[in-house]
């Protein structure tokens, strides 16, 4: 039997009361369906771009300031995702392209439909050559134009947790940096953060159709990790702002991996 802590389960209990709450305000009328068609969705580090050193225990990347750096650590805890159709996606009502301090839920059938996964799986950063399953959605058929997908500090039971130091922190990266031709400097950030994003699916497609006749999708995320340190100044920057910052990278740079 596992036993989780108080915070852990305060924490899940707000934020069950909001979700809650935000579909009981929005859902009135909504039409429950039955699940339909299995879409999976995968995540994963991008390597592209950036070294292995240290015998492949880290990895080396220069940022677009000149900054060196070489990251031991790097962790993101990814709380789950959620597809929304094009109806949603489109309509008056609908959520922006980034909510900071609250995951919502759009236009509410998520609770009424197997549309949103909620098994939270930590990250490892430096692991380019590991993809794994975030979670397994049935959606019924309908035209899909996004996924939305939310961060949040992570639980004492998430998935690929690597130890509790990762527990109530969204981000962790720890590693040294230097201006070339310097000494290297220690440095270490986290953020216990809440965000959400949302990924637009097949754009040029016009979203993605899903059909009795389809096959099963897979739709990954991927995480280009050669960007994280974009815009990250060493020499001006508080912790802190590091961490929002490379969050902000985060965000921006998460794509979906979509099936032509």
């Amino acid at each position: 039997m596992i036993f989780k802590s108080p915070t852990t389960l305060l924490r899940r209990a707000a934020l069950g009361f909001v979700m809650s709450a935000m579909a009981a305000a929005v859902c009135i009328g909504c039409v429950k369906t039955e699940p339909g068609i299995e879409v999976e969705i995968s995540v994963g580090a991008d390597a592209a771009g950036v070294q292995l050193v240290e015998g492949g225990s880290a990895i080396a990347v220069t940022n677009n300031l000149g900054y060196e750096i070489e990251v031991q650590v790097g962790r993101l805890n990814v709380q789950g995702a959620r597809i929304v159709s094009c109806q949603e996606h489109n309509g008056v009502g609908g959520f922006a392209q980034r909510q900071d301090g609250l995951v919502t839920l759009g236009q509410a059938h998520s609770l009424a439909t197997p549309v949103e996964s909620g098994d939270p799986l930590v990250v490892d950063l430096l692991d380019g050559q590991a993809i794994k399953t975030l979670g397994t959605l049935a959606p019924p058929p309908d035209r899909y134009c996004a996924l939305q997908v939310s961060f949040l500090p992570a639980d004492d039971d998430a998935r690929s947790l690597p130890d509790d130091a990762m527990v109530g922190q969204t981000l962790r990266v720890s590693g040294r940096w230097r201006s070339p031709g310097q000494r290297w400097v220690p440095f270490s950030t986290h953020a216990g953060l809440v965000e959400s994003i949302n990924i637009p699916i097949a754009p040029s497609q016009g979203g993605l159709t899903l059909s009795e006749r389809d096959h099963r999708p897979d739709l990954r995320l991927s995480i280009p990790v050669g960007h994280l340190f974009a815009d990250v100044d060493f020499d001006t920057m508080e912790p802190e702002e590091i961490a929002a910052l490379i969050m902000d990278n985060t965000l921006v740079v998460v794509i979906g991996d979509m099936p032509q």
